[in-house]
């Protein structure tokens, strides 16, 4: 009564090969598609999100629906126009900022320095959407707790599950 694996068709003698042929290229497809395309597509998506708000006028029409207006307009403005304005413009403002600092550093530390610094400035502009999204997710999370009490508060008093008790004698 030996160890004997689970045959699940992995094992098998000619199967194995293909197997680990095809893992592998599904392991470099995914990593190509988030060091190249994921930045890019986070920019893009940006880019639309901004250009429909633009379109719509929702920053300009903003309609006080909620019992805390001034807070779902703060929350509109940084989610939905600073942080997706900032992913947009990272590209246009990082190349600048690469070809100014390629001139500096070129004059200042020779060629190779600037090139040098050069790429490195292009290739965290490149990375940037990416970044610049977490941070919007992360303060999305930040957030939650917030909301979560002020739609406790936005509850009628008969619904507010406090126990209260009068312990005076």
């Amino acid at each position: 009564m030996g160890y004997e694996p689970k045959n699940d068709g992995l094992s098998d003698d000619g199967d194995f090969g293909k197997t680990i042929v095809s893992a592998v290229a599904y392991f470099f497809s995914m990593l190509c598609f988030l060091l190249f395309v994921c930045p890019f597509s986070s920019w893009k998506g940006a880019t639309i999100r901004l250009a429909r708000a633009c379109r719509e006028k929702s920053l300009k029409t903003f309609v006080h629906t909620s019992r805390w207006p001034f807070f779902s307009f703060l929350k509109k403005i940084f989610f939905e126009f600073l942080i997706d304005g900032m992913i947009f413009i990272s590209y246009f403002i990082g190349t600048l900022a690469a070809v100014i600092l390629f001139i500096i550093t070129w004059t200042v530390g020779g060629f190779v320095a600037g090139l040098l610094v050069f790429l490195d400035t292009l290739i965290s502009t490149y990375y940037s959407p990416l970044t610049l999204s977490w941070v919007r997710d992360l303060c999305t999370l930040l957030l939650l707790p917030f909301q979560k009490f002020l739609s406790w508060v936005a509850k009628p008093a008969q619904q507010l599950d406090v126990d209260f008790h009068n312990h005076a004698k």
